[in-house]
């Protein structure tokens, strides 16, 4: 037996998300020291909340593992169309500009419904910090009466409380 502080992912690929799924039930109940299902790059060039990658969510919650999300893949593998404004032009920039995509991964998920269709479903953000966080959801929040029509499964969502109420 290995070390006992030590835990593997399960990294699968995000172009065939049928084979994910797959790859997940097929690894899972193999090995008990598997800390989670690693996504890194959108191969399907959709964002990770499209239920293209619904298979992907269905399995995890199924054999009980997190979703995480590694930030950067966006940034050096091509994928610019993932990027506003394009591919960084230097290390420099890319550094700076490396939350962008960290910051649309969980709007994605939350406005495509991802987590009430899978309610087990656990995610964890890797390597993005948490200083962000509170832009997105309170621009969600902000959102919500005027756009909500767009995510339906929002409706089941309490509401909001106005401005108003609070405080």
């Amino acid at each position: 037996m290995g070390d006992p502080r030590l835990y593997s992912a399960i990294l699968v690929p995000t172009r065939t998300p049928e084979a994910a799924a797959r790859e997940i039930r097929r690894v899972a109940p193999r090995h008990s020291r598997l800390a989670e299902v690693l996504l890194v790059y959108s191969g399907l060039g959709k964002p990770f909340g499209d239920p293209a990658y619904d298979p992907v969510y269905a399995a995890a919650a199924e054999v009980g593992l997190p979703i995480a999300l590694h930030v950067g893949a966006e940034l050096t593998c091509g994928a610019g169309r993932a990027m506003i404004g394009g591919m960084a032009g230097s290390r420099l920039e890319m550094h700076a500009v490396a939350s962008q995509p960290s910051l649309h991964r969980p709007v994605s998920l939350i406005t495509h419904g991802t987590f009430v269709k899978y309610s087990s479903l656990k995610l964890m953000l890797s390597e993005v910090g948490v200083a962000w966080i509170p832009w997105p959801m309170f621009a969600l929040d902000a959102q919500y009466p005027i756009l909500r029509v767009e995510s339906p499964w929002a409706s089941s969502f309490p509401a909001r409380p106005s401005a108003s109420t609070c405080g």
